[in-house]
């Protein structure tokens, strides 16, 4: 009777926050998780330091994934129950418009002429800031500021330029990617000082899942789940 009931009991369901910028495709990798393992995994997406800021004040996570390390090694460092922490992936910064906005003007004119251009909320997404420290590096952060349209994630952001209420944004080239012929890129657009966009796992151990937690950040991080992350415009940093 005791085998019977182990084999009967419930499989855990993961709490992962992620990123706005990698929601798609985590909730595809965690499709194949349960598949394999039967274990559900419940997908929370948002900007990072928001997430992280839940994070700290007590939601319960399993693993989350931010796009960028300032929150996840300080929630490793802050957290009692924090696990392993693991890079995996990077991407880049691009500048984009609609498809069905036509120009032959170069980017530069283009920058000059736009009345509105997107980037992601400096306060609280990675996207924002990265974007905010790529632009001052080029001088154009002053000419911009006053025509600068912020969305509150990455994503959202993609969805300005998306639905052509923008002329121009700088989004995440994975966001690019994941609006397909929606959006054009233009350039990319380096970010300053030696940086990289980097994107960093963590995992936790709440509500007695913490194994569970780190069998899927190591699945995140896995060859199986390395052709999910090229395809959608990030590089994979751990693969095995």
């Amino acid at each position: 009777m005791g085998c019977q009931n182990r084999e009967q009991e419930t499989p855990p369901t993961l709490s992962v926050f992620v990123a706005a910028s990698t929601v798609d495709l985590v909730e595809a990798i965690g499709e194949n998780f349960t598949e394999k393992t039967g274990i559900v995994v419940r997908v929370t997406s948002g900007p990072s330091g928001v997430l992280a800021h839940q994070i700290s004040s007590g939601a319960c996570c399993d693993v989350f994934v931010s796009a960028h390390p300032r929150y996840t090694e300080r929630l490793q460092s802050q957290q009692a129950n924090s696990g392993t922490l693991i890079d995996l992936v990077s991407n880049e910064l691009v500048w984009v418009t609609a498809a069905d906005i036509t120009s032959n003007a170069s980017l530069s004119k283009r920058i000059d002429i736009a009345r509105r251009v997107a980037i992601a909320n400096p306060e609280h997404a990675p996207a924002g800031r990265y974007t905010r420290d790529a632009l001052q590096a080029v001088n154009y952060w002053e000419p911009l500021k006053d025509r600068l349209v912020y969305g509150n994630d990455a994503r959202m952001t993609a969805q300005y330029v998306a639905d052509g209420l923008v002329d121009l944004g700088v989004i995440y080239r994975s966001d690019a990617t994941a609006f397909g012929d929606r959006i054009v890129i233009l350039k990319s657009l380096a970010v300053p000082n030696g940086q990289s966009i980097r994107y960093q796992g963590l995992a936790f151990r709440c509500n007695g899942n913490g194994a569970a937690a780190e069998d899927f950040l190591a699945f995140l991080a896995s060859s199986q789940s390395a052709d999910h992350w090229l395809r959608a415009g990030f590089r994979p940093l751990a693969a095995d």
